[in-house]
């Protein structure tokens, strides 16, 4: 996908499930999940990505809603472009993206997890100001 700066740009999408039972005991809050998860696969393709003249973007969401900070920086680009394009405000069209985005994600949590025999047996996980608020308001 020609997108990054002109250059060609591969992405991984990645869904992380804190309340899944592989999840790293150290990693506390829904944003430190999707932040290594981000790291993992930097690791892994980054150096691919880049041998190949490619730039890479890891696309980090959580089935509770979080988005990683790239994740979020991305679609700021994004909607950066869609206003551009179509005079409207950037910030609502970050705003529009990132709550569309988490809703269906959460939507799709609800009802996977409804289908769960053990739904009454999952943990809570613990929460950070990004697990309470779905939209970023900073514009970086």
């Amino acid at each position: 996908y020609n997108y990054d700066l002109g250059k060609d740009t591969c992405f991984d999408i990645t869904i992380i499930d804190p309340l899944g039972p592989n999840q790293h005991k150290l990693l506390t809050t829904p944003s430190t999940w999707a932040q290594h998860s981000d790291n993992i696969k930097i690791q892994k393709y980054s150096k691919l990505c880049h041998e190949s003249n490619f730039r890479f973007i890891p696309l980090t969401f959580s089935s509770l809603g979080n988005l990683s900070a790239k994740t979020r920086a991305f679609i700021k680009l994004l909607a950066s472009d869609i206003s551009t394009n179509t005079e409207t405000d950037e910030n609502l069209q970050y705003r529009y993206m990132v709550t569309t985005l988490t809703q269906t994600i959460l939507s799709a949590n609800v009802t996977h997890l409804q289908k769960d025999p053990d739904f009454n047996q999952h943990p809570l996980p613990p929460t950070d100001m990004e697990a309470t608020a779905f939209v970023d308001d900073s514009l970086d």
